[in-house]
């Protein structure tokens, strides 16, 4: 789902139902403030999925989370790299 930034926290929170609404996530969501402080304390940007060879280079590289993180590629690159 891409969302323009929201530029409330009413908007936040109205981002936060569709995205729970149409992503059907059945966890308990909260909103961060204005301030995206959670969001900046514990992010880990850019998420990304690597495998590295036996000999120490990059075999794989996915795309910048969340997005980019697709394991069935990252799967695929696996079990290419056992073939070998």
């Amino acid at each position: 789902m891409l969302l323009p930034a929201a530029k409330t926290l009413v908007e936040k929170e109205e981002h936060l139902s569709a995205c729970v609404r149409k992503l059907d996530i059945r966890f308990p969501a909260v909103v961060d403030g204005m301030d995206n402080k959670v969001e900046l304390d514990y992010s880990g940007w850019p998420t990304r999925q690597y495998l590295i060879g036996k000999d120490g280079k990059i075999v794989y590289k996915g795309g910048p989370g969340p997005a980019g993180l697709k394991p069935p590629e990252l799967e695929q690159a696996i079990q290419d790299l056992l073939k070998r």
